[in-house]
């Protein structure tokens, strides 16, 4: 691009010099045919007072006034008589007498003398005279414009150079520059480097292509990171779908076993087993259906659909399961309240099963105890064990995604850092709140998960 550009520059340049210097020979050309031109009105005066001076000179003899009218104007002049004959020269004064052809002095005018004849009386007789009169201030005025319309040319010619390569300059930086920025940008981009930005320069002639590269970088960039957060999402949600399909799969395997026990199987407890197993096979079905609905779809979020119901059989249908699948480690602390909720009841179960899953894990197989009561407009459902708790540097975090704590990684036990995490999420989905803290009483300690569900 650059080469471009500075040929068709230099070649400019070139053909300025070149009729630079032919305008410069046609003006000397000019200024020496204007010296054969006619003298000014003062010039005249002057070249009469010469002639008038040489006439008296040649009558009377008086050269000093001639000499004088000659020194005072800066001039040289010659006189012949019509033979050839030197009559006066005030440049050379050993001529006077010498005899030359006529035809070899007119050879020797040049455009830088005048000729004149005069007539003048010699002893009564008529005779004339040649003048040649050499003026030296006119050669010198006309050699003086000569040169100062060479010098001006010659100056004209250098600012025009000057000028040239100040727009060379200014087409350099608002031109050139910021195209090969964009060219290294179009460059970057192909290779996938979508990292570096195209800082948009003031008065750049790019500005508004750099801006539109800019964004177009961006968008691509953007794109790039929905791609990849889209696919890391597909992994989380296929690892939380995981996480929860394994609860049920429990209950079912709990609830089996204490039916093959049953010596009799027609009995209600055997039909009351079978209920929770048809239910546990519902839940997994759901869960696969999430799963492959998740598999053949860019959905990022899991299926919610909160509805109303009464809050004394929802969680009672929640925690028998879990009474019996932690065989009898879980208590209730007295009568659950019945009251409308708003809730999704499969999503709560999920939330109560994590809950509960991760209080079994890390307490030290400590008693789980579940308080339900009404708090404002919340039916509350409290969680609470005897085990080791969460360090207080690590309880703002342990509803973040993937986060363990230290305890629990030291622990051995399997986890994925998502329980909490899917529990908080699908509270906030149905305008419920879920809270974890320390407790200290005053012969025991341990941790507490409350599960607030808004009542309607």
């Amino acid at each position: 691009m650059k080469r471009k550009v500075i040929i068709p520059f230099l070649l400019f340049c070139s053909i300025s010099l070149t009729l630079t210097v032919f305008i410069t020979w046609n003006l000397n050309t000019l200024f020496n045919n204007e010296k054969a031109s006619n003298l000014s009105g003062d010039k005249i005066v002057k070249v009469n007072d010469v002639l008038k001076n040489a006439q008296g000179f040649l009558q009377n003899g008086e050269e000093s006034s001639l000499s004088f009218a000659l020194k005072q104007n800066n001039y040289e002049l010659s006189l012949y008589d019509l033979d050839g004959k030197v009559i006066f020269d005030s440049k050379n004064k050993s001529n006077i007498g010498k005899q030359y052809p006529m035809n070899n002095i007119l050879s020797s005018v040049n455009i830088d003398k005048k000729t004149f004849t005069i007539n003048f009386i010699d002893k009564g007789e008529k005779k004339f005279a040649l003048v040649i009169l050499d003026i030296h201030e006119e050669k010198v005025a006309f050699d003086t414009l000569k040169n100062n319309s060479t010098a001006l040319v010659w100056a004209l010619y250098v600012m025009f150079i000057i000028i040239m390569l100040v727009i060379f300059v200014l087409i350099y930086v608002y031109v050139l520059r910021p195209f090969k920025k964009l060219e290294n940008f179009a460059g970057e981009v192909a290779k996938g480097n979508l990292e570096i930005p195209l800082v948009r320069e003031r008065h750049n002639a790019f500005g508004a292509f750099a801006w539109a590269f800019d964004m177009l970088r961006n968008e691509l960039k953007t794109s790039r990171q929905r791609e990849a957060e889209a696919d890391r999402t597909k992994k989380e949600l296929v690892a939380v779908l995981s996480h929860d399909i394994r609860t049920p799969i429990a209950s079912i395997k709990a609830y089996g076993e204490c039916l093959k026990s049953l010596p009799d199987k027609n009995t209600e407890r055997s039909n009351r087993y079978i209920d929770v197993i048809i239910q546990k096979t519902d839940e997994i079905t759901k869960l696969s259906q999430d799963m492959f609905i998740h598999a053949i779809s860019d959905l990022e979020k899991l299926e919610i659909t909160p509805s109303e119901y009464l809050s004394r059989e929802i969680l009672n249908n929640i925690i028998e399961p879990l009474i019996l699948h932690y065989q009898n480690r879980i208590r209730i602390m007295g009568p659950i309240p019945e009251v409308k909720i708003f809730t999704d009841k499969f999503r709560l179960a999920q939330v109560f099963e994590n809950i509960v899953s991760n209080s079994a894990k890390y307490a030290n197989f400590s008693d789980i105890e579940i308080d339900v009561f009404i708090d404002k407009d919340m039916l509350k459902c409290s969680f609470k064990d005897s085990g080791e708790g969460v360090l207080p540097e690590e309880m703002p975090f342990i509803f973040d995604k993937f986060y363990r704590g230290k305890k629990a990684k030291d622990s051995g036990e399997a986890g994925s850092g998502l329980g909490l995490y899917i529990s908080k999420y699908i509270l906030d989905k149905t305008r419920g709140q879920i809270s974890a803290s320390n407790y200290f009483g005053k012969f025991n300690k341990g941790f507490v998960i409350e599960v607030s569900i808004k009542i309607i």
